[in-house]
């Protein structure tokens, strides 16, 4: 354990399941046994807290034309299609990249590609694994593409056509600005579904935003996805199970933020450690309606008692955040306080446009 479940009956990766103990995995084989007993199940292992990096490229006749290397801000366990990406990657040791871009090569010359692909990879601990290659292109080559400025599928089209394509080196280098990727979601449409992120795909787009720095474009992707961005004074109601977060309390408090325990767990949480803060827990649900909560950050690992206070968020249009790194993020842009430069396209390129 952990492992990660899957029906095989089941397409595009919907209703899979990661089991962290016998029992878990026990109630999701009933599960799908009650679903459909005359199909088999997938059962891989899942890897805890691995880095997960994606690769858009570009072949021709097994040699690359273009890539580039994206690297997801939440761990693996959260669907590409959920994850919030940047470009270029911030935290690729060297040795990991070189093992990314080596087999790469391998795999785009092994099965002789011509055209578009994607490459998912798990990095954990000086381990690099395929998790798999795609012969498409993926939904962030727009991002990508407008990222280095290289039109990859244009790149793609003559490959096919058998035109001669070049290798670009732009892809190579820092392209003097950062991108964000980052899901937008409709589980307000989604009477009582529970608002978080896991291996099933939830988001229904996405926006893609460029900053001097990560911070500047993080900060922008959110605010285009309709998060609130509080400002100081701004209540944050919390929700913890252990202590392993509270120094994201700290770096909040410590900002000016008023922080609001969301359960008397929390509450006992917080004063163990000298955060004292108000409690309420049986007004969570108004507080939120009333627009007297600005931001809900839940830290609990998406734990089934907190489903109360993420609804209550989704129903009401209050800004709702579960991922640790994501979360992890937002506060260390918040300390950073960027200027957010309103700038197009055009403006970020110059005269390389």
């Amino acid at each position: 354990y952990p492992c990660l479940i899957r029906p095989s009956y089941v397409l595009s990766g919907a209703a899979m399941n990661v089991a962290n103990n016998k029992e878990e995995l026990l109630d999701y084989l009933k599960q799908a046994n009650n679903i459909s007993p005359d199909h088999p199940v997938v059962i891989t292992k899942f890897i805890n807290g691995a880095q997960e990096i994606d690769i858009d490229a570009v072949a021709k006749d097994g040699e690359i034309i273009n890539w580039a290397v994206s690297e997801h801000v939440e761990k693996g366990g959260v669907h590409s299609g959920d994850a919030t990406l940047l470009l270029p990657s911030q935290n690729i040791d060297s040795e990991t990249m070189k093992t990314i871009k080596e087999n790469t090569k391998a795999i785009a010359k092994e099965l002789n590609i011509t055209g578009p692909f994607n490459t998912q990879f798990l990095a954990k601990d000086n381990w690099v694994g395929v998790i798999e290659t795609n012969l498409r292109a993926s939904r962030s080559v727009p991002f990508v593409s407008k990222v280095y400025n290289v039109d990859f599928i244009k790149n793609a089209t003559k490959a096919i056509m058998g035109e001669d394509v070049s290798y670009d080196e732009r892809c190579d280098q820092d392209p003097g600005h950062v991108g964000v990727k980052s899901p937008q979601f409709s589980f307000h449409r989604l009477l009582e579904s529970d608002p978080i992120l896991g291996v099933e795909m939830s988001s229904t787009g996405e926006v893609a935003c460029f900053g001097e720095n990560v911070e500047e474009a993080f900060l922008k992707s959110l605010k285009s996805s309709n998060i609130n961005i509080p400002e100081q004074g701004s209540s944050v109601c919390i929700c913890l199970k252990d202590s392993n977060n509270i120094e994201i309390v700290n770096q909040l408090n410590n900002l000016g933020y008023h922080i609001i325990a969301g359960d008397s767990e929390t509450n006992e949480i917080l004063e163990k450690n000298n955060i004292f803060v108000s409690t309420v827990e049986s007004e969570n649900h108004e507080n939120i309606k009333n627009k007297k909560i600005d931001l809900v950050l839940d830290l609990t690992n998406n734990h089934e008692s907190n489903y109360k206070i993420r609804r209550s968020a989704v129903d009401y249009n209050v800004s709702l955040m579960t991922n640790e790194e994501q979360i992890k993020l937002l506060v260390k842009s918040l300390e950073k306080k960027p200027v957010l430069h309103p700038k197009s396209h055009d403006e970020y390129f110059g005269d390389k446009y």
